[in-house]
């Protein structure tokens, strides 16, 4: 079989969903080679002949199916395709998409995991919209999507391994609040969920101890003077005082709640008992209360006597409390001490842990929900996907009745728990309301508030938030694709991927007044998202992919032809936006000139600052190869890019009509022994005249050491894009210069011989016919602009 060439038919989105219904029924029905003979002898072929095809079979097959298609030896004959497998087509429609920026990341992120989960379970996704999911389900299965997402939400969404692969990484990159922000609410929603936030909790408390820790151990030390002993200990003696009086007063602010919940259950519960028969409406309606109330309980009634009389006898001293507690329960807390390992200093900072009242509030929501029992952790989540289309919800997202959820507008029924937003949930907590007059913290359903805890992908101050789709699939994409791109393209750093959503975390920081700021709040989102992906993401991979910024509601295109020139100049002048904690002004110029689609400017400030000018014009030239390339695609595609290619044609034709005398030039000046720099200043000169031709002429000429009338254009490894560009200008003359008379080859290379006419030709017939003066003026500077790149010692030094 090895002597087969490679096939090159692509995998069309036909073909990827049908090897998808195809691989899941082989799975699910637990086929072989033997049992299946006619679909292996398919797909191990395709496996082991098309590089495509091997692609896209590894990353929906199973390890063992792959290691069948590897191994498989069939007949030396292209097999014919096999059925299409039996199976059922369901249509499964997806609840309305909240509109606000944040909780539209969090749903998408819902819904692809949601698809990744249906795939692990040979239930592929064969189209996903904003509005619909159509899956295929292998004959013989059982498919109940309400026991599907119950089981999604537990082993997969809300467990503990999700929460470590999506929440963790944000916390340990990003501080989501500049001064920290107060102990969220524990969602019971999960024993996974618990179990995280705990471990949070206990982390941070941790990072509390070891400070005053270090500091006691520092007062022991014999190199303090007196006086800086006694202002050390006054500081701890203070810090320690303002943890155990927040830590009382929260403590005897919850003892109340504690006897004010049992009192209204010891008064339900007479009215239970004097009831003369246990059963009629209002026996239930009385036992409905009870259990409303028992659900209600501010702390869990099993460990509430034990911890109340533990605090009693610390004297409210919040470290002897959570440390005898940890010591006392090693195996209820054991879990919680492992995952708390997990979290790096700057996770346990994103509380305000200094203000007292506030590591109060933390330490007993810790002792709460760690005493809660598992099935009071168990919260229903309504499924976002069913067999039967959603109704719209009665009234707007973002109204201010109580009982209208703030995010995605759904009712709220009475006993249904309702969260206030907090900054763990949206950047800013606190909405002016349509009909309230004041900002304040709106509530919403727990659904939508689940959904925003779990989503890594969180707007702060130093992180870039990028949505990635794939090209052929921007109205429609299968489940995966945009997990693959983001997992096997991105090439270097990628931070934190959630969904079809990249979360790009600011790696250059400045100096600025009172610390550093990133550099994102200096350039702006759309330069800095343009620089990380021209930075970090493999040029093929823009063939395949679109991006788009996630800025302020709204999606922003990233050009995949300026994120191409981005990355050849940034890889050709070993620029970088961020040097020594100052910003990098050529880069921050490149960028923005590159924005107004001026490709040859900004090649011209990457070669007045380039790191590399001696191989700088050799790697230009290979991309401006591939750059015409892609606009030659975009061509049909548009009248922009049409004119766009046009233009960087003619003036790389120029470009070659013009370097031959400056080389000759350069080359006379150096053999009469001119110094260095007097010759970059010829050269310089010579660049500057050429918005004129008879200017150009007349300067070359007057040279003495020139005796010239003509140079030659080699074509090499830094030229070969331009010397085509200029055969094709010289045959376009009305002259009907024959190029095949100019050229010579020889054992060296070909050259082409390039006369002064020519010069004069070329600007009479492309800079001046059907062009205004401010058109001839805008194109001869960027011949300047080229000239220079082409030379970027005279850059660097000539100024």
């Amino acid at each position: 079989m090895s002597m087969h060439k490679p096939l090159t038919d692509s995998v069309t989105p036909e073909k990827k969903r049908f090897l998808k219904q195809l691989c899941a029924s082989l799975v699910f029905q637990k086929a072989t080679p033997s049992s299946a003979p006619k679909a292996y002898e398919y797909l191990s072929y395709k496996f082991q002949h098309n590089p495509t095809y091997r692609a896209w079979l590894t990353s929906i097959c199973p390890p063992k199916m792959l290691r069948t298609l590897r191994r498989y030896k069939g007949s030396d004959e292209i097999p014919v395709c096999p059925e299409t497998p039996k199976g059922t087509s369901i249509r499964l429609y997806r609840a309305p998409s909240p509109t606000e920026q944040q909780a539209k990341i969090a749903a998408d992120n819902v819904a692809e995991q949601w698809s990744m989960f249906l795939a692990e379970r040979n239930i592929p996704t064969m189209l996903a919209t904003p509005t619909l999911c159509v899956v295929f389900v292998p004959e013989g299965m059982v498919f109940d999507v309400d026991e599907l997402w119950s089981t999604f939400l537990r082993e997969d969404l809300l467990s503990l391994g999700s929460l470590c692969r999506s929440l963790l990484p944000l916390l340990n990159l990003s501080k989501l609040s500049a001064r920290g922000f107060s102990a969220p609410e524990i969602l019971l929603v999960s024993g996974g969920m618990r179990t995280f936030m705990c471990a949070w909790f206990l982390r941070t408390y941790d990072l509390v101890k070891e400070r005053l820790t270090n500091r006691q151990h520092k007062l022991g030390s014999e190199d303090l003077s007196e006086k800086e002993r006694e202002k050390l200990q006054a500081l701890q003696d203070k810090e320690i005082e303002k943890y155990n009086t927040h830590f009382q007063r929260r403590w005897k602010a919850l003892r109340k709640e504690v006897d004010k919940h049992q009192d209204k259950l010891n008064k339900q519960q007479n009215k239970i008992d004097k009831l003369k028969k246990p059963s009629g409406k209002k026996y239930e309606k009385l036992l409905k209360e009870l259990r409303r109330l028992q659900q209600q309980e501010p702390f869990p009634s099993s460990a509430w006597s034990r911890l109340n009389t533990l605090a009693q006898e610390e004297q409210f001293n919040p470290f002897c409390v959570i440390d005898k507690e940890l010591r006392a329960n090693t195996a209820q807390y054991k879990e919680i001490v492992q995952t708390s390992k997990k979290f790096h200093r700057k996770a346990a900072d994103q509380l305000n842990h200094p203000r007292g009242d506030i590591f109060a509030s933390m330490l007993v929501e810790l002792l709460k929900a760690a005493n809660t029992p598992d099935e009071a952790c168990l919260q229903t989540i309504p499924s976002m996907f069913s067999t039967q289309p959603f109704a719209p919800p009665p009234r707007k997202a973002g109204d201010s009745p109580k009982q209208i959820c703030f995010v995605c507008g759904a009712y709220m029924e009475k006993d249904e728990p309702s969260f206030e937003l907090r900054r763990m949930i949206f950047t800013s907590p606190e909405q002016r309301l349509q009909g309230s007059p004041n900002p304040k913290k709106p509530k919403c359903c727990i659904s939508c508030v689940t959904y925003a805890y779990v989503c890594g992908a969180k707007p702060t101050e130093d992180t870039t938030i990028i949505k990635i789709i794939p090209k052929n699939q921007q109205t429609q994409h299968s489940e995966g694709d945009t997990q693959q791109i983001g997992r096997i393209l991105i090439n270097k750093e990628l931070n934190i991927q959630s969904g079809p959503y990249l979360l790009l975390g600011c790696k250059e920081w400045l100096s600025a007044k009172g610390g550093f700021k990133p550099v994102s709040a200096s350039v702006g989102a759309l330069a800095y998202a343009y620089y990380r992906i021209a930075r970090d993401v493999h040029p093929a991979a823009l063939e395949h992919m679109q991006f788009f910024l996630v800025e302020r509601g709204q999606e922003i295109p990233l050009s995949n032809t300026r994120l191409f020139w981005l990355y050849a100049l940034l890889q050709a002048s070993g620029l970088s936006i961020e040097q020594q904690g100052k910003l990098s002004l050529p880069v921050s110029q490149i960028i923005r000139v590159l924005l107004a689609d001026e490709y040859i400017e900004s090649q011209y400030i990457a070669a007045k600052h380039t790191t590399l000018p001696t191989s700088f014009p050799m790697k230009m030239e290979a991309f401006w190869h591939s750059l015409s390339i892609i606009f030659q695609k975009e061509k049909d595609m548009s009248t922009q890019a049409e004119n766009k290619l046009s233009e960087i044609e003619l003036i790389a034709g120029m470009t070659g009509l013009l370097i031959p005398f400056i080389n000759l030039l350069k080359r006379k000046l150096s053999d009469k022994g001119k110094k260095e720099k007097e010759i970059h200043r010829e050269m310089a000169k010579l660049i500057e005249n050429c918005n004129d031709p008879f200017l150009w002429n007349y300067n070359f000429a007057s040279h003495k050491e020139i005796v010239f009338k003509s140079a030659k254009l080699f074509k090499n490894s830094d030229s070969y894009f331009i010397y085509e560009q200029t055969k094709r200008l010289l045959s376009n003359l009305p002259q009907g210069i024959d190029t095949a008379e100019r050229e010579e080859v020889n054992k060296e290379g070909a050259s082409l011989q390039i006369n002064f006419d020519d010069v004069l030709a070329s600007y009479n017939m492309y800079l001046s016919d059907n062009l205004n003066r401010q058109q001839r003026k805008e194109l001869t500077n960027k011949l300047k602009l080229s000239l220079y790149s082409r030379f970027p010692s005279v850059l660097s030094r000539y100024k």
